[in-house]
């Protein structure tokens, strides 16, 4: 369930790139928060929303860049 400010989505396709490998080996920008979280980039569906979200509808076609922490959000799933 999405917290304020949150959406969940439903994930169509995900992009594997040098940031989760380096991530996975402990040589990113950040270190892994076990259990750790894969991903940052993925494209879907939005299938819920959270309290106070009034710029996206169920429904809405989206792409996730990285603008957050694979501790805290991952996209393989």
């Amino acid at each position: 369930t999405p917290k304020a400010d949150e959406v969940l989505i439903k994930i169509n396709a995900i992009g594997l790139n040098r940031a989760e490998v380096m991530f996975r080996s402990g040589q990113y920008l950040e270190t892994p928060s076990l259990p750790a979280r894969l991903g940052y980039e993925a494209s879907g569906i939005i299938e819920q929303l959270g309290a106070n979200v009034s710029h996206f509808n169920i429904g809405d076609k989206v792409n996730v860049i990285p603008a957050f922490s694979m501790n805290e959000y991952g996209t393989y799933a």
